[in-house]
């Protein structure tokens, strides 16, 4: 909710990505950011990156949810049918 079509002053018609690596996976940058944040804890065995492993999990989960209803609203049928 912060990239450059949102910054615009003029709505840009991009395109809905699905295809390719997107095909499946909608949320692949935060799956990679709570699977860093995992992996570090995991192997630095730090308890505040132990803890900050559920802390990301809610806070991805939220912004998730966040995108979910801006893309349903930017891309409508396509986006629900990709969904």
């Amino acid at each position: 909710m912060i990239g450059v079509p949102e910054l615009s002053a003029t709505p840009s018609a991009q395109p809905l990505l699905n295809q390719g690596v997107y095909a499946r996976p909608r949320h692949l940058l935060y799956a990679a950011a709570l699977l860093g944040v995992c992996a570090a804890a995991f192997f630095s065995n730090h308890l505040a990156l132990s803890l900050l492993c559920p802390a990301c999990l809610v806070l991805l989960y939220g912004i998730t949810c966040l995108e979910e209803r801006e893309l349903g609203a930017r891309f409508g049928d396509e986006y629900v049918k990709y969904q």
